[in-house]
C-alpha cells in the first residue's frame, strides 16, 4: 500500500508514472506549450501530425 501519497494524483497518473526510471523525464504544461515548434527545433525531426491532441494520454490503463 503507498502511504503519504497526495490524494491530487490519480490513480491513472500513478499508474503512467510507475514504469518510468531514473533517466526518464516529465514534462508537465498547459495546452498552450510549444511542443511541435521545440521538436522540430531538435535532433528528434518532426512530430507526427497523425498523433493529435491525445498523444499526451499515453497507454491506456488496464480495466
Amino acid at each position: 500500500m503507498l502511504k503519504s501519497i497526495n490524494p491530487i494524483l490519480a490513480p491513472e497518473l500513478l499508474w503512467l508514472l510507475a514504469p518510468m526510471g531514473h533517466g526518464d523525464c516529465l514534462v508537465v504544461v498547459d495546452a498552450n506549450h510549444p511542443a511541435t515548434r521545440i521538436v522540430a527545433a531538435t535532433l528528434l525531426g518532426a512530430p507526427d501530425p497523425a498523433a493529435g491532441h491525445e498523444s499526451w494520454r499515453g497507454p491506456s490503463a488496464p480495466s
